[in-house]
Order: C-alpha cells, then sequence, then structure tokens
C-alpha cells in the first residue's frame, strides 16, 4: 500500500494543528460498521465530491501578472492529471454540529467518532497531509513538495469556497499516480477513538444495536448520549 503513496519531501509551508487538537466524523451505521469490521480509513479521490471547485482554486497572491496567473493554471491542471489526490474529510470538534449530523447521517442511524490530530497521524503514518481546511478567499494556499511530481505543487486541496466555511474541515490527504475513485489505509479503530456520539435523531432501538456494535470494540465509557434534542412540533394557530 504504501508504494502507492508518493512521497512528501517538503510540506513546511502546510499549517501544522496542535496533536491535541479533536476532530470528528459523522457516519451512517452502515458506514461506521464497515469502519469497524474492516478497520480501513477510506480516501476518496477528491475530484469526485460534489463541489466543483475541487482542486481549481489558484493562488492568486503568487502570480502578480494574469499572464503568471494562466501559466500555473496549465502547469497545476497538468499536475492534476498526472497526480490524484485522496482525501478523509473531518471537522474541528468542540461540540456536536447539528448541520453535519444531518448532512452526513441522512437516515438517522449512526454516530459521530471523535478523536484528535495526534492519533489520527500515528495511525496514518508518513506523506499523509493533515490540515484545515481554509475558506477566504484572499487566503495564501501552501505550496508542497512532491517527490517525482513538483517541487511547487499548490496544494488546493486545502481551499474551499467560503459557503463551505460551516463545515470547519480539517483534511487527511496523500497524492498517488494511481486513478482510482478511492484507497484505503488501515488502522486500529480502538486505539483511533476518543468517544463516540450516538445519533440524536435515531430511536432507541437503532441507538442500542449502534451500541453493542461499538462494544464489541471499544470501552462503555467512550460511548455518549447526544446532547441535541429535536421534535417536530404541531402549529399553535
Amino acid at each position: 500500500m504504501d508504494n502507492i503513496i508518493l512521497k512528501i519531501n517538503d510540506m513546511s509551508n502546510l499549517k501544522e494543528l496542535d496533536s491535541s487538537t479533536r476532530v470528528a466524523r459523522y457516519f451512517s451505521h452502515k458506514k461506521l460498521e464497515d469502519f469497524i469490521n474492516t478497520e480501513q480509513l477510506y480516501f476518496r479521490n477528491c475530484e469526485l465530491f460534489d463541489d466543483d471547485n475541487e482542486r481549481k482554486r489558484i493562488d492568486r497572491g503568487k502570480c502578480k501578472t494574469d499572464k503568471g496567473l494562466y501559466v500555473a493554471k496549465k502547469i497545476q491542471n497538468h499536475l492534476n492529471d498526472v497526480c490524484k489526490a485522496y482525501v478523509s474529510c473531518w471537522t474541528l470538534f468542540e461540540k456536536e454540529n447539528v448541520a453535519l449530523w444531518k448532512i452526513y447521517d441522512k437516515d438517522n442511524t449512526g454516530a459521530c467518532i471523535v478523536t484528535t490530530i495526534g492519533k489520527l497521524k500515528e495511525q496514518l503514518g508518513q506523506n499523509i497531509l493533515i490540515g484545515a481546511v481554509m475558506y477566504n478567499e484572499a487566503v495564501e494556499i501552501p505550496w508542497i513538495d512532491i517527490k517525482g511530481v513538483a517541487s511547487n505543487y499548490i496544494a488546493t486541496e486545502f481551499v474551499k469556497i467560503e459557503p463551505y466555511f460551516f463545515e470547519n474541515e480539517v483534511r487527511a490527504v496523500f497524492f498517488s499516480k494511481s486513478i482510482v475513485d478511492g484507497i484505503s489505509r488501515r488502522i486500529d479503530f480502538e486505539s483511533l477513538v476518543d468517544e463516540i456520539y450516538l445519533s440524536p435523531f435515531a430511536n432507541a432501538e437503532v441507538n442500542q444495536k449502534t451500541k453493542g456494535l461499538l462494544l464489541s470494540r471499544i470501552d462503555e465509557k467512550k460511548i455518549k448520549e447526544s446532547i441535541v434534542s429535536e421534535s417536530i412540533k404541531s402549529s399553535i394557530m
């Protein structure tokens, strides 16, 4: 597997997150079950994400003229063709995010896994970048050195347009010349997990099923009830 991942010679321009920073990922029950049973973290080819702006944001601050920007885009488009980016998406975690529950657990059966940057790095190993996504239109995009590809690759994978700011996204990213929909990386589920929150929108039976699945792998103390509570109200008029 490691020979698929391209070596990163220099990533000093990428702002590092503190190892104690907490991050989370929201799962449907099916995806959670697959994650637990296979202990494989899936990285998606980011060009298959819904956002049409993926890998298309070029830092104009480094291109002082229209001609410079044109040349930079041509070079970057070529690099994007020969080197694919594979991404695992997380979110900065302080408290639960209701919007993310509703987006990523549409069938109201899932759970939210919480871990830290340090544990994620320990599980994923070398040559996988972990950084916060930037949403500012004028942001200076980091440059990285990918062995055999470019010494000044513009890491547009860490930039999204401002309407996505609510995601507070953190991405784990690696690069490969393999062109596939996605690539999975082996992890140790029990070592990765700090806490898991049960879905606030699932019924008691579903959450009991999820809890049973989790108890096969982690200590019960790590399993938390959500603080979110919603119900449909009838009109008072």
